[in-house]
Formats: C-alpha cells, sequence, structure tokens
C-alpha cells in the first residue's frame, strides 16, 4: 500500500537551494577609491580616498515548487 500526502502530489519539480559567502568569516577591503572621490587639480592627488569593508559571513536558502 503506497501512502503519500494528497496534497503533495500537485507540487512539481520542488528545488531547494543553498549558499553561503565569505565562510571563513575575514575581514577585508572589498573596493578601494570607487566612490567618485575629486582628485587635488593642483597637485594631481587624489586627496579623498575610500576603502569599504566586505561583507561578512552570510548564507542564503531559497525554495522553488511549480504547481
Amino acid at each position: 500500500m503506497k501512502r503519500y500526502n494528497r496534497y503533495l502530489d500537485a507540487i512539481k519539480n520542488l528545488t531547494v537551494a543553498f549558499n553561503g559567502s565569505n565562510l571563513t568569516n575575514r575581514r577585508y577591503i572589498s573596493t578601494m577609491g570607487q566612490n567618485g572621490n575629486p582628485a587635488d587639480i593642483a597637485s594631481g592627488a587624489l586627496t579623498d580616498q575610500s576603502m569599504q569593508i566586505g561583507a561578512p559571513r552570510m548564507f542564503f536558502g531559497s525554495v522553488r515548487a511549480d504547481f
């Protein structure tokens, strides 16, 4: 005798996805000088450099099902 839930019979192509980034949770600089800060025209040097920190450890998940 086959047992199943009749409500689950309507679900087709069930997909579960899981992803993670920066698994070691390291601190790092992800971008330097990309904020469009102006250069000092007189000396030719960049005066307002910027550094942006990288993203911390993150996990993502999703579930997809066709009915």
